[in-house]
């Protein structure tokens, strides 16, 4: 992953005081036609939200494919897991789901790959903490999604090599867009 080009998101964090001018920063750059790669994002944030469907498919997908023991217990709970944490982690680029330090490598992995970086840090965050929510039952699982951003611990910049490493592309993202059409 070549991102010595681009390190956005240091600058937008620590350069405006304003969040909310952060926030635009990043829309404007995610709708941008001019960056290397389709961010296909701006369809989670219009008013019938029509990327969240086929977002949560993919998602779904991968958490299967990586996941699966854990993926099985969380679905045993009948309670939407996936559902939950995919809308906490894309519509708020996982600024809900993760401390704010974290959220300059996020935003640089995300604007450098998309939504390949969105469910790959997903994905990579719920594999560094398997073991402990494996013992969770129900209860514990729903206090867990309401306090998970103060439980993230670790490199940030670790955390990205490992969710970019699992090779989540473009390609099968499109593949499973078809399906979920069908």
């Amino acid at each position: 992953m070549d991102r010595s080009a681009l390190r956005v998101a240091p600058c937008l964090t620590y350069r405006f005081a304003h969040r909310s001018m952060v926030a635009w920063i990043l829309i404007t750059l995610i709708n941008s036609s001019s960056l290397p790669l389709p961010l296909t994002l701006s369809n989670l944030w219009t008013s019938t939200v029509p990327g969240m469907k086929k977002t949560m498919y993919q998602f779904e997908h991968f958490f299967q494919a990586h996941l699966p023991r854990l993926k099985r217990h969380l679905d045993s709970m009948d309670m939407g897991f996936s559902d939950v944490c995919c809308s906490q982690m894309s519509m708020t680029l996982h600024a809900y789901s993760a401390p704010l330090r974290f959220m300059p490598s996020y935003f640089d992995h995300i604007v450098a790959s998309g939504m390949p970086a969105v469910i790959g840090l997903g994905l990579e965050r719920l594999r560094r903490e398997e073991s402990k929510v494996m013992g969770y039952g129900m209860e514990e699982v729903g206090r867990y999604l309401r306090t998970w951003r103060e439980e993230l611990e670790g490199d940030p910049e670790e955390l990205v090599r490992r969710a970019h490493g699992l090779g989540i592309g473009y390609q099968k993202l499109s593949e499973l867009e078809v399906e979920v059409r069908n």
